[in-house]
């Protein structure tokens, strides 16, 4: 396994985005329309992507992201995990989505996705870990926070291994300045110490 950002290669974007459209349809309904769907979501994907991690003249990219690589049988570089970190406000860019308001040291992990057949061998943790690593190293971020969603037992697992827990437990239960950002929906806010 190699973890890395994407090459600025169609070939790679394209798997990142695929992959990324297969777990957004995957809770979806199924119709007949699911493949069209997937596609423009795929095509959608990859200009945002280019877009999102492009660099600004004084400032950091929108986010970074990174990819898991394995070699397919055939011996082709195969993305088979993907996520995207945001820098924090620190770096000069704009705050995070995602990170409460008044924490300018905070970046964000999101878009955490592995293909269905490679789930449970740790490439969403080897993820999760070289975010952390990356964040520390290169913007002095002092936390990273990301979301999961409240029922998402697996998903909630996997950040609290790498050393995730509620947000809430940091701030001892008073959570006035952070409304907003520790719920979005049906979701949980989590924080992990860099």
């Amino acid at each position: 396994m190699r973890l890395e950002a994407p090459r600025e290669m169609a070939e790679e974007l394209g798997q990142v985005a695929l992959l990324r459209a297969e777990a957004y349809y995957a809770e979806q309904p199924r119709s007949r329309f699911v493949k069209s769907f997937m596609k423009q979501f795929a095509e959608g994907e990859v200009a945002s992507l280019r877009r999102r991690t492009q660099l600004g003249p004084n400032s950091p990219p929108e986010c970074v992201c990174l990819v898991a690589v394995q070699p397919d049988p055939a011996g082709n570089s195969q993305v088979v995990g993907t996520m995207d970190v945001r820098p924090p406000a620190s770096q000069g860019g704009r705050h995070p989505m995602g990170v409460p308001e008044k924490d300018s040291e905070g970046a964000y992990a999101y878009n955490v996705v592995v293909a269905a057949k490679h789930r449970g061998k740790g490439f969403g943790k080897a993820l999760l870990q070289e975010a952390a690593r990356l964040a520390r190293a290169n913007w002095h971020a002092q936390r990273m926070y990301a979301h999961v969603a409240a029922d998402n037992e697996i998903a909630s697992g996997v950040y609290r291994c790498v050393g995730f827990c509620d947000a809430a437990a940091h701030l001892g239960g008073n959570t006035a300045n952070f409304d907003g950002a520790l719920k979005l929906g049906r979701e949980i806010l989590l924080q992990k110490d860099l």
